[in-house]
């Protein structure tokens, strides 16, 4: 992936940091991500008559140092939207080091 020091991709999906992660992660990519999850349109909490989420969608999710989610966030929307915002680092040089089999 080509993106230039100071560029943002924008991936949005409804993969979950579980299986999503491990392909936004490696080293050699160099950028800091942020996790954003909307609840599908017309969502609607189980036993609540309003016609939102509670939490709010504007601010993004707190990661651990893994990337995950952290163990007491509950998704309330399984059928979630995940947008992953990665900006690229400026002025770091990511060393690319090749697999060996």
């Amino acid at each position: 992936m080509l993106i230039k020091p100071g560029g943002t991709y924008f991936l949005i999906t409804y993969g979950d940091p579980k299986v999503r992660m491990h392909h936004l992660t490696p080293s050699a990519y160099n950028w800091n991500i942020s996790l954003y999850i909307l609840p599908r349109p017309g969502f609607k909490k189980p036993g609540n008559s309003s016609s939102s989420s509670a939490k709010p969608c504007l601010e993004a999710i707190p990661l651990t140092s893994e990337g995950m989610l952290p163990p007491d966030y509950v998704l309330e929307d399984p059928d979630s939207h995940f947008i992953y915002i990665c900006n690229k680092k400026v002025g770091e040089v990511a060393q690319i080091h090749p697999h060996t089999h």
